[in-house]
This record gives structure tokens, C-alpha cells and sequence, in this order.
């Protein structure tokens, strides 16, 4: 799943390093399409951390906690 566009202002100051990255997992659970991100995330509940795994477009994997 490519990240197209940054929606979450405390993300703002990240954009020109997530445009274009891959979602690949969240919360190590592999995610290829919008509907298992979806399933995903109403699982979460507000207080819970978040670990994302992206790959940019140097190739390069980027885990984030959120």
C-alpha cells in the first residue's frame, strides 16, 4: 500500500519521507491492501501504541511507533 498524501498534521514535517514509502506491516501483521489496514486499525484502540513498518523509496525500511 503507497502512501500518496499525509492527512495527520503532526505528520506534516515527514511528508517528503512518506510520500511515495510502502506500508508493509502495522503492528508486524503484513499488510497488502486498504482493506486489511482497515480491518487492522479498528482493532487498535486509542491508547495503544502503534509500530508501522514502511519501505521508502531508497529501498530503505523504516519502522515507526506511533
Amino acid at each position: 500500500f503507497k502512501i500518496t498524501k499525509i492527512l495527520d498534521k503532526d505528520f506534516a514535517k515527514y511528508e517528503d519521507d512518506l510520500i511515495g514509502s510502502i506500508l508493509l506491516s502495522i503492528n508486524d501483521l503484513k499488510v497488502s491492501n486498504i482493506n486489511q489496514i482497515k480491518n487492522i486499525a479498528s482493532q487498535i484502540n486509542q491508547n495503544q501504541k502503534i509500530k508501522l513498518t514502511l519501505m521508502n523509496k531508497n529501498g530503505e525500511y523504516l519502522r515507526l511507533l506511533i
